[in-house]
């Protein structure tokens, strides 16, 4: 419990040295005062990017350290058939959310205008689509998830908690509803495969997604066309179907008892 504790200070106390960090330096090179720097301004999204990176590059780093005793789960066989199954659900659960949260885009609190001011920043690429699923996943399933399975608290329990400070620490309802369903479903993947790595491709996959979707918005406007009345069936359906993928997962070290056993 204590680490779980741990974890969610780790992630909030380094996220907030790096913004301050990159805020102070922005102030500095151009002489302004501090609170009038905007980090989403063009010119200081390279800043925002090498922020990120070094945020999480950090938290990753830390949170490993944090859980070295855990080492062993962090690296089980990367099956084919499970890799396979994370993607089609991460890609299914984005679609159905796209869809079912469509009609209250407009309270996402800027993020998606954040995304397209980095779009054309490889850095700011980097740190969202890869470094910051790595640091993300390591936090929440990792750092707090597992923690709280090692303490024994039961496994649904523990990937609701998971998921809802995944939710609160985006701090707008847009994001929060997103980020909780999407960590319902990251959590029972690492309760179904004992492993974080998927949970890292799921979270890479989603995050990907998301970045493509804001630079084709046609792709995005063709999934959400349909009717609101059409729209909560279709997402509910294909919620479902993520579902049932990520029920198909095998825990690889279940797999290699079994061998060991015959």
């Amino acid at each position: 419990m204590k680490k779980s504790i741990l974890a969610i200070v780790i992630f909030f106390a380094v996220q907030m040295i790096a913004l301050i960090s990159a805020m102070a330096y922005v102030a500095v090179q151009k002489g302004a005062s501090f609170a009038s720097i905007d980090l989403n301004a063009p010119q200081n999204i390279e800043v925002l990017g090498f922020s990120l990176l070094f945020s999480n590059l950090t938290i990753a780093l830390l949170i490993t350290l944090m859980n070295r005793n855990l080492v062993p789960n962090v690296r089980p066989a990367l099956t084919a058939r499970n890799l396979f199954l994370t993607i089609i659900s991460m890609v299914l659960m984005a679609f159905a959310l796209s869809m079912m949260l469509e009609p209250i885009n407009d309270m996402d609190g800027g993020t998606s205008a954040q995304f397209k001011a980095m779009e054309n920043s490889a850095v700011c690429i980097v740190a969202i689509c890869f470094m910051g699923p790595i640091a993300e996943e390591l936090t929440f399933r990792y750092g707090i998830l597992a923690n709280l399975r090692a303490s024994g608290v039961k496994p649904v329990l523990a990937v609701i908690v998971s998921a809802t400070v995944f939710a609160i620490v985006h701090l707008n309802i847009f994001q929060g509803i997103s980020a909780f369903i999407f960590g319902l479903l990251l959590g029972y993947i690492y309760i179904k495969t004992g492993s974080i790595l998927f949970c890292i491709v799921g979270h890479i996959v989603n995050n990907s997604l998301a970045m493509i979707s804001l630079h084709y918005p046609e792709m995005e406007q063709s999934m959400t066309s349909a009717s609101y009345a059409l729209t909560i069936p279709m997402s509910a359906a294909l919620l479902l179907a993520a579902v049932i993928c990520v029920s198909k997962l095998k825990n690889p070290y279940c797999i290699a008892d079994e061998n060991r056993e015959d």
